[in-house]
């Protein structure tokens, strides 16, 4: 894989909030993705050999920084090993595992192999995905070599939410709270062709509107980790040079305005977790990420603390989460609330 190919995956996931919505009307399921694969590759250009992307699927969700890099002219086709499974299940989990290698990277006697695995389980209590690899014997000697692996996992319900305090069928705000923990590492001393990259990124959309980033991981060999949301650092999570690691929470009322609902009508969730390894790293959010709690407003803005919430899944999405500690208004007016929303939505 070129260097230029992986030193793009930062700038594509800052696009994350301009992204169309898919898959409008999905009835609400359990998705895991794991793909895994290498090779030293033909570098057929005629036959599109040399032109890589992620399936459908991760592109319109997380963008082309997530998701294995599959030729277009087809894996083995184009001189690869490997797979991507893409599994589905509308209540029980859903689980994805695959790996590769070893398989060499170029002209045997000069380079080296790569070994490569990925995994993913999504049910409606947590996403769980993982991915790693590694060289031996050496490094890369093609060109077009592919070392890649990634994974991964999403869910989708239909949430209502009813409250005494106010009008059946009435305008409603809500914002969504998130846990992850997890870690990537990508260790060693930056050097030509020993590439060793790792990210992560939480996702979500409500029913058929834009995909937004609810929290991104990010190192490679010789730089600091990162966990941010929207480029604001998370708490919670320790950066060294080649890895991050931790645990934490996010609220996507930090970083954008609470989405309407109507009270008393069922809306769609889809929350996505995915994570990709090359070369030499590792990307472990095997624990959990998962959907904790809603704040939820009045259409005047003012929140509301006596809800219930109820999912087609059955699951109980804010158990033992704790009340805010004001009932006052979030902001001055659901007009800037929108307002901001637009503006955040923008970049």
């Amino acid at each position: 894989m070129k260097a230029s190919n992986t030193l793009a995956i930062r700038g594509s996931l800052a696009l994350l909030a301009l992204l169309a919505a898919f898959q409008a009307g999905a009835a609400p399921g359990l998705r895991a993705i794991a793909g895994s694969l290498g090779g030293a590759g033909s570098g057929d250009i005629g036959a599109g050999c040399t032109t890589y992307g992620p399936t459908k699927v991760i592109l319109d969700y997380f963008g082309s920084g997530l998701g294995v890099a599959v030729p277009g002219g087809g894996i083995s086709a184009c001189g690869y090993v490997g797979q991507v499974l893409d599994n589905s299940s509308p209540t029980t989990p859903a689980t994805a595992s695959t790996g590769v290698g070893p398989v060499i990277l170029g002209n045997p006697g000069y380079a080296g192999y790569y070994t490569g695995s990925a995994s993913a389980t999504a049910s409606f209590t947590g996403l769980h995905a993982e991915a790693k690899g590694s060289f031996s014997l050496g490094l890369p000697g093609s060109p077009v070599a592919l070392f890649d692996s990634a994974s991964a996992a999403f869910f989708t319900d239909t949430l209502t939410l009813s409250s005494p305090l106010v009008v059946p069928a009435s305008t409603g705000y809500v914002g969504y709270r998130f846990e992850i923990d997890g870690s990537l590492t990508a260790s060693g001393t930056p050097a030509s062709y020993y590439f060793g990259e790792t990210l992560a990124s939480l996702v979500y959309q409500q029913g058929s509107g834009p995909v937004y980033e609810a929290a991104h991981f990010y190192t490679r060999r010789g730089e600091p980790g990162s966990a941010t949301a929207v480029g604001v650092p998370i708490s919670g999570w320790t950066s060294a040079t080649g890895s991050i690691s931790g645990a934490g929470s996010v609220n996507t009322l930090d970083v954008l305005s609470p989405f309407p609902i109507t009270f008393g009508t069922p809306w769609e969730l889809t929350v996505g977790l995915a994570v990709r390894a090359i070369g030499e790293a590792a990307a472990d959010f095997g624990s959990t990420a998962k959907l904790v709690g809603l704040d939820v407003f009045d259409a005047q803005g003012h929140r509301i603390t006596e809800f219930t919430l109820t999912s087609a899944s059955g699951t109980d999405y804010i158990s033992g989460v704790p009340e805010p500690a004001s009932g006052l208004l979030l902001l001055a007016g659901v007009a800037a609330l929108a307002a901001r929303r637009s503006r955040s939505a923008s970049h």
